[in-house]
């Protein structure tokens, strides 16, 4: 009993700690910050899924995850209708970041599937000193993402959750700079 209790406070805690590789915040003065909306389609039905970005100098790296039918996810979805999904604010120091990877997970039955990009790929984007970026990634059914601009619900959203932010400046990445079939746009 005490053996099946360690392995599951130790995956509770694991599962904690990756959602920031550095395990900490960004709280410098200088903050821009990404507004990143994702979610998955009505047709789908995914446990978690999570998108990899690190700033360029390789100085700081974030693992961005949402678990819609996992267990051990607190946060509801944001916003419904198209499909279901959250809409996430992280305070970055400033530089050139790209995503270059994800991660799609999902659990039926006696089988796992996870669905990642075979090679690393580049969707670079800028945060700028106390600037403000928009990314809108959503998951139809077949294990890939779409990138689109969502603003028009986003920033609603993100305004609500933090009444304080400022003007957002929408920069819609270009899904074909990713040179991957997996990224695609809409």
């Amino acid at each position: 009993m005490i053996k099946k209790l360690f392995v599951a406070l130790a995956c509770a805690c694991l599962t904690a700690c990756v959602t920031n590789p550095n395990g900490v915040k960004y709280t410098g003065s200088d903050a821009g910050a990404v507004i990143l909306s994702m979610g998955e389609s009505a047709e789908t039905s995914y446990n978690s899924f999570a998108i990899h970005l690190v700033r360029m100098d390789g100085q700081y790296e974030q693992r961005i995850w949402w678990g819609p039918a996992n267990s051990y996810e607190s946060r509801k979805p944001d916003y419904y209708g198209d499909g279901k999904g959250i809409v996430e604010m992280r305070n970055l120091p400033p530089g050139d970041y790209e995503v270059y990877n994800f991660d799609i997970y999902q659990t039926s039955g006696m089988s796992d599937l996870t669905w990642n990009s075979k090679t690393d790929f580049s969707l670079k984007f800028h945060v700028g000193l106390s600037g403000k970026n928009l990314l809108d990634l959503t998951i139809p059914a077949g294990g890939y993402w779409i990138v689109s601009d969502r603003s028009a619900r986003d920033i609603p959203i993100a305004h609500a959750k933090n009444p304080m932010l400022p003007r957002v400046r929408t920069a819609v990445v270009d899904p074909a700079l990713a040179d991957n079939p997996l990224i695609r746009g809409p």
